[in-house]
């Protein structure tokens, strides 16, 4: 634990004199260009990949101290139709560099280098005038990992978000329930997930918040739901605008057998033009 608790902190240090340097640029209208980019359904293009370290316990042998490393990337690209609606479509596609694999023989092992499970949704959403949030739509799993240990099942099933956007505060939470569309009658996916998020500006296009992602197993009546906290801001390299931010999540519940414990996310956001917004 004290190792993580370093590097923790060599993150957050590096964090706050990078940021610190970046406050001194602070381009006109950064505000508002962060204010968009914390909010889910707003109709800006981004290139999201985020860097996730992974801390592990439970009761299987040898399961505390287990950790693991993915990278997950994720384009959104809103088509925005009028009256404020936006048609959102967001592919996350999971990259595994290590995740800790139970043999039921000599313990844990390295999965090693591999593609995870695809998943997307198609929604719409939308904000009032008065800063209500709501999105509703559907969400997908494609059984597309590389290794057997670790492929899904092709899953569908309803989403649904809400929440509240000013400039004082966007906070707000997405609820998923996903089933399996297997025949098989011994793997069965019944799962409510989601992710609550927070964010508050604290100016020159800096926040303060967070986005963990939360789930309960039907089958299993497992839970697992992570608290956590992070800072983001906004800068630009030449004329893109590029989004950073670094999040600690410590899960609160988790799996008896085998389940997360911390969670240290790294967040990079490049924005890009919409190919469609002026047509």
């Amino acid at each position: 634990m004290k190792k993580y608790i370093i590097l923790i902190s060599i993150l957050l240090f590096s964090f706050v004199v990078f940021a610190q340097e970046e406050e001194q640029k602070a381009e006109p209208g950064i505000d508002e260009l962060a204010q968009k980019l914390n909010n889910p359904i707003a109709a800006i293009g981004t290139m999201n990949t985020f860097i996730d370290f992974k801390t592990y316990k439970g009761s299987l042998p040898d399961a505390d101290g287990q950790t693991g490393w993915s990278l997950t990337f994720q384009p959104s690209l809103p088509k925005p139709l009028g009256k404020g609606i936006n048609l959102l479509f967001r592919p996350a596609i999971p990259v595994i560099f290590s995740q800790p694999v139970y043999n039921g023989v000599d313990g844990f092992e390295s999965s090693g280098f591999q593609l995870g499970n695809i998943s997307f949704d198609l929604a719409l959403g939308h904000v009032t005038k008065k800063g209500f949030l709501v999105m509703g739509g559907l969400i997908c799993g494609l059984p597309t990992a590389t290794s057997e240990e670790f492929r899904g099942q092709f899953t569908l099933g309803p989403e649904l978000a809400l929440g509240y956007v000013s400039k004082k505060v966007i906070a707000g939470a997405l609820f998923t329930q996903s089933w399996d569309l297997s025949d098989d009658p011994t793997r069965k996916t019944n799962v409510l997930g989601g992710q609550y998020f927070y964010f508050f500006p604290i100016g020159n296009g800096r926040s303060i918040g967070a986005a963990p992602n939360y789930s309960y197993n039907w089958e299993t009546e497992e839970l697992s739901f992570p608290i956590g906290i992070g800072y983001s801001a906004v800068t630009s390299f030449g004329e893109m605008p590029f989004k950073y931010g670094l999040q600690v999540m410590y899960s609160v519940a988790t799996p008896d057998s085998f389940g997360q414990v911390w969670q240290i996310r790294l967040q990079l956001s490049p924005v890009v033009k919409l190919p469609w917004k002026n047509k």
